[in-house]
């Protein structure tokens, strides 16, 4: 971790761990996904994105389930960040 990137990684993690996951993991990184996921998926299948029923129940579960996925997403990226930090403070 260099000194940049140490103090920029000071500063997140005194604001805490769910801030963190809620803001990178969820809203940065669940969210986006969920709603680019189904259009991704019917241009993929039908060379086109159609808005058929098919397309908003696979929005609804993507707009479900990424941002579940955020939080895991967030924690591992969390835990990742705090191991560098703890190595280079010898905490």
């Amino acid at each position: 971790m260099k000194a940049r990137q140490f103090k920029k990684w000071e500063e997140i993690r005194k604001k805490g761990k769910k801030k963190f996951i809620l803001h990178h993991g969820v809203i940065g990184w669940g969210i986006p996904c969920g709603v680019l996921f189904p259009f991704v998926s019917s241009f993929l299948e039908n060379s086109s994105v159609r808005f058929d029923q098919s397309f908003f129940s696979l929005l609804a579960a993507s707009l479900v389930l990424f941002p579940l996925g955020g939080i895991l997403f967030g924690l591992w990226i969390w835990h990742g960040l705090e191991q560098a930090y703890k190595k280079n403070t010898n905490e």
